[in-house]
C-alpha cells in the first residue's frame, strides 16, 4: 500500500469516528442527527412551595386547661362502696351530669331519713320555745339552744344528702362512653376507674417534633395529617400548642394539633404530621430531576434554547411535590429545561427534546 493510500484511509476512518461521537454521549437508541443528543424535558413553572416539619402523632382527647374542661374523664368513686347499678353501656352517648354507676346507697339513705326526723323535731322545738318566750314562759338561753340544735340538724341532713350523692357516679362532661370497667357487686374505691367518657368533638393530635425544628413552628400554623390507611384523604389541622421545653430524654418538643370536629379520627389513631413551617408563593420551580451539581457543588440546570442545551447556574430553595425552587437572572415561566439526560450534558450541545 502506498503512503498516499494509507493517508487517505486514515482520514476516512477519523471522519467516520467524529460523525459517530457527536456530543460525547447518546441517551437514545433512536435514529438521530449526528452530534445531537435526545433528552427529556420539562418546563419552568410558577408554584407555591412549602417547607414542612414532619413527625408522627397520636389522636387523643383535648387535655383542657384553665376554664376549659378536659375532653375525656375517667370516673372513680369518691368513697369506698359496692357497685349496685351500672347504667352506662359502651358506645352510649351521654350528657353532662348523667349517672353512669350507682353504689349501694342504702346506708346513706337511712342516714338521710334519720337526719330528716331529727330536723323535724328541732324545728318543732324552736317553734315551741319561741311561743313560750313570747309569753315569758321560757328563757332566751333555751331559745338559743333550740336554734343551735336546729342548725346542727340541718348540717347533718346536708352531710347525709352529700353522702347519697357520692353513691351516684356522674360524668361531668357530655360524650361517648368508651369503656365500662366494673359490674354490679364489685367493691370499688378511689383507686379504681369505673368508666371512661370521651368527647369525640374535642380531639387533638399530640406529636413530638425534633427540638432543633421547634424554632420553625408557631401556634396557628396549618398542618396536614396523613392517615395510614389506603385512600384516606389528608386532614387539615392547626398547631394549637407548642411545648415550652425540650424533653432531655428524647430531644423532642410536644406539639398539639387541633383537628376539625368532622375529621373522622378516633382516639389512639396514629397519624403522620406535616406542619407547614414556611410558605413561598409565586416562585419559579423546576422538576427536581432537572437539577444537577457542578464541580463545586453548585446547582445547574440546562435550558433548551434554539435546539441547544445552555447551562445555567441557579440558587435553590424549597422542595415539594417533585419541584424545587430556583433563583437566577434571566429565567422565566415556561422555559424548557432538560430533565432526563441533564447530567453531564455539555453547554451548547445540540439536543432533540422529547416531552415525557
Amino acid at each position: 500500500m502506498t503512503k498516499t493510500t494509507s493517508t487517505l484511509l486514515a482520514a476516512t476512518t477519523l471522519a467516520g469516528a467524529l460523525a459517530l461521537v457527536g456530543c460525547k454521549r447518546q441517551v437514545s437508541e433512536e435514529p438521530q442527527t449526528p452530534g445531537e443528543v435526545v433528552v427529556q424535558v420539562g418546563k419552568i413553572v410558577r408554584a407555591t412551595l412549602r417547607a414542612h416539619v414532619e413527625a408522627y402523632g397520636t389522636v387523643e382527647p383535648d387535655p383542657g386547661g384553665g376554664d376549659t374542661p378536659a375532653g375525656a374523664v375517667k370516673l372513680t368513686a369518691s368513697v369506698p362502696g359496692i357497685v349496685m347499678v351500672v347504667s352506662a353501656k359502651e358506645g352510649q352517648i351521654v350528657g353532662a351530669g348523667s349517672v353512669l354507676v350507682t353504689l349501694d346507697d342504702r346506708v346513706a339513705l337511712a342516714s338521710v331519713q334519720k337526719a330528716q326526723h331529727v330536723l323535724e323535731f328541732a324545728l318543732k322545738t324552736v317553734s315551741r320555745e319561741e311561743r313560750l318566750k313570747a309569753m315569758d314562759g321560757t328563757s332566751e338561753k333555751a331559745v338559743q339552744e333550740a336554734s343551735r340544735q336546729l342548725a346542727a340538724a340541718q348540717d347533718d341532713l346536708a352531710a347525709a344528702q352529700v353522702q347519697v350523692s357520692l353513691m351516684q357516679l356522674a360524668t361531668p362532661i357530655a360524650g361517648t362512653v368508651s369503656r365500662v370497667f366494673v359490674q354490679p357487686g364489685q367493691a370499688v374505691d378511689s383507686s379504681i376507674i369505673v368508666a371512661e367518657v370521651i368527647d369525640q368533638s374535642r380531639l387533638v393530635v399530640a406529636a413530638n417534633i425534633p427540638g432543633e425544628a421547634s424554632a420553625m413552628v408557631k401556634v396557628g400554623q396549618p398542618v396536614e395529617l396523613l392517615i395510614a390507611r389506603a385512600g384516606a384523604p389528608a386532614v387539615a389541622g392547626t398547631v394549637a400548642f407548642l411545648g415550652p421545653r425540650i424533653d432531655p430524654m428524647t430531644s423532642t418538643v410536644l406539639v398539639r394539633i387541633a383537628i376539625p370536629v368532622d375529621a373522622g379520627l378516633l382516639p389512639g389513631q396514629l397519624t403522620r404530621v406535616r406542619i407547614v413551617s414556611e410558605e413561598r408563593a409565586d416562585r419559579l420551580a423546576v422538576p427536581i430531576s432537572s437539577l444537577v451539581k457542578d464541580g463545586m457543588g453548585g446547582g445547574v440546570i440546562a435550558i433548551v434554547e434554539n435546539g441547544k442545551a445552555v447551562q445555567k447556574r441557579v440558587q435553590v430553595g424549597l422542595r415539594e411535590r417533585g419541584l424545587i425552587e430556583i433563583v437566577a437572572d434571566g429565567l422565566s415561566e415556561g422555559q424548557t429545561v432538560v430533565t432526563v439526560g441533564a447530567y453531564g450534558l455539555p453547554s451548547g450541545c445540540q439536543v432533540r427534546a422529547e416531552e415525557k
